[in-house]
């Protein structure tokens, strides 16, 4: 897995609680699965702003996004990786409704 960037609040390891946060990211890589994880996230730092690529915050953790949409680690023992999702996207249109 190679990084996008340095991390818009740290330049750490990121998740979402969100699984279509999640899957947008893995769009944009051409990917069609997502990696479903317990995270160990410790103190967090609410992060105002974007901080590119700093470490983690002297005294916390880990980070979370302003909105909340993304928890950031910055060690490997912080998360314990247990699923790979694989989905596949549909256009609303193309979805059957029930009712």
């Amino acid at each position: 897995i190679k990084p996008l960037d340095d991390g818009f609040f740290g330049k750490g390891i990121y998740f979402s609680l969100f699984s279509d946060y999640a899957m947008w990211y893995s769009e944009e890589r051409e990917s069609n699965q997502i990696l479903l994880s317990k995270l160990l996230p410790g103190k967090s730092y609410h992060c105002t702003k974007r901080i590119d690529g700093q470490s983690c915050i002297p005294g916390y953790d880990s980070h979370y996004s302003p909105k909340g949409n993304e928890i950031v680690v910055f060690e490997a023992s912080q998360c314990l990786p247990r699923y790979i999702l694989t989905f596949e996207c549909q256009e609303a249109e193309d979805r059957e409704q029930e009712g």
